[in-house]
Parts: structure tokens; C-alpha cells; sequence
């Protein structure tokens, strides 16, 4: 009973809805989301701790940034010119690109930039190592640098969720409870900025699977459950 605010952060983007809560029947009030997830910060720690190690920014500019993330890459794959700007840019960055995109290293690359990012939700301090032919990286991550670079992304997800609280007719304190879900909500300096919003109103639901057994009941709900 009471009003919620549900956050879903995810690998893609943030959504946030305030729901009312009357007699166990919920009611939406407010709906709000944003372009910003996981992957952009995948992207982000590509951008300045891994892709200069390996010298990848001599890379022109358009090519660097797609090779950020995995999405960047499905479409570097699809694109039947990219050997060819890679012959014409020459040297050790091409050969590093090369090796990522078309060695078949790729899909294991990136897991590895995103476990990398995982560890520091939970570690001040990891190491990024990848080693495979054409690929040797070893660097050294700290969480207060990721979080400076990502800075600017979680300020325009505490104004959509601030946006989803306004949107209801509501001040941040009329919120009951505040329940976030996706793997990117358990950045520490998101839950921070939750902490510091909705102070001791702030629950978890299972990171990766809330949203699956929140369409399951909603399923039950609609077309009832087997016999």
C-alpha cells in the first residue's frame, strides 16, 4: 500500500514509473525513461581507459567511437568498407582493430570490458586484462575515475526519475518506497544519489530477473494460468 517508485536500469536504458498502491491494486501514475544504460557505460570505459591503452584513438574518429560498444561493432561488422579504412589508416592501430573486430575476438572483448565494469560496483580497484593474437591489454580500473566519467549520464537519470516523481503530482518525500531493478542499478554512485533522494525508503528486486516475473504475472493476469 502507498505510492512506489520502481526504477529499471538497465543494459539499454532507464525507465521509472510511480505507481499507487490502493486495496493491493496498483494504478501507474507517472511514466518516464532515458536513452542511458549499461552499454553507455561499457562505451564510456572503452573510450578512456581501454581504446588509448591500445592506441586505438589514431583511429579516425567515427570508426573509434563505434568500436565503444557492441552495438557500434554489430554495425562496423556489417559494413563491407571498413577493411578498407582500416588498410588505408595503417599501422598498430589498425592492426589492434583488425584483431577485434575480425580475428573473432570480439564478443569475448567486450564481455570483458563489461565484467571489468561489473567488479567495480563491488571493488574500488580491478584490473582489465585481455590477451589474445593481436590483443594484449592490462589496465588498471578505478571506480572514482569510472564514476567521474560517467558523472554527467547519472545526472540526467536523477532528472527523468525526478521527472516521473513531478509528472505524479508528487514531492520526492511523499514517496513510500523506491524499488530498483536492472544490473546497471547497482552502480554504489546510483544508489547513492537514491539514498540521498529517498532516504531509508530504497529496496531491491533480483537484478536480472524482476522484469521477467513481472511480465510472467502480468501474463497470468490477462490469459490466466495453465491448468
Amino acid at each position: 500500500e502507498g505510492t512506489v517508485l520502481s526504477v529499471d536500469f538497465g543494459g539499454g536504458t532507464f525507465d521509472a514509473a510511480v505507481i499507487e498502491v490502493r486495496a493491493g491494486i496498483p494504478y501507474t501514475l507517472s511514466l518516464t525513461g532515458i536513452d542511458i544504460g549499461g552499454e553507455r557505460f561499457d562505451a564510456a570505459l572503452f573510450e578512456t581507459a581501454v581504446g588509448p591503452v591500445l592506441g586505438l584513438t589514431a583511429l579516425p574518429n567515427w570508426l573509434y567511437n563505434e568500436m565503444g560498444s557492441r552495438s557500434g561493432v554489430r554495425q562496423l561488422l556489417s559494413d563491407p568498407g571498413v577493411p578498407k579504412v582500416l588498410d588505408k589508416v595503417g599501422g598498430r592501430a589498425a592492426e589492434v582493430a583488425r584483431a577485434i573486430l575480425f580475428e573473432g575476438h570480439a564478443w569475448e572483448f567486450y564481455k570483458a570490458v563489461e565484467e571489468a565494469k561489473i567488479r567495480l560496483s563491488s571493488e574500488e580497484t580491478t584490473r582489465l586484462r585481455f590477451k589474445r593474437r593481436g590483443v594484449n591489454l592490462d589496465v588498471p580500473l578505478l571506480r572514482a575515475q569510472f564514476e567521474a566519467v560517467i558523472r554527467d549520464d547519472l545526472a540526467e537519470v536523477e532528472k527523468c526519475l525526478l521527472r516521473a516523481v513531478a509528472e505524479a503530482g508528487l514531492e520526492p518525500e511523499q514517496i513510500d518506497t523506491v524499488l530498483r531493478t536492472g544490473g546497471s542499478s547497482r552502480l554504489p554512485a546510483f544508489r547513492a544519489r537514491l539514498d540521498r533522494l529517498f532516504p531509508g525508503k530504497v529496496g531491491d528486486r533480483d537484478a536480472f530477473t524482476a522484469v521477467a516475473k513481472g511480465l510472467g504475472a502480468r501474463a497470468g493476469e490477462l490469459w490466466g494460468t495453465p491448468a
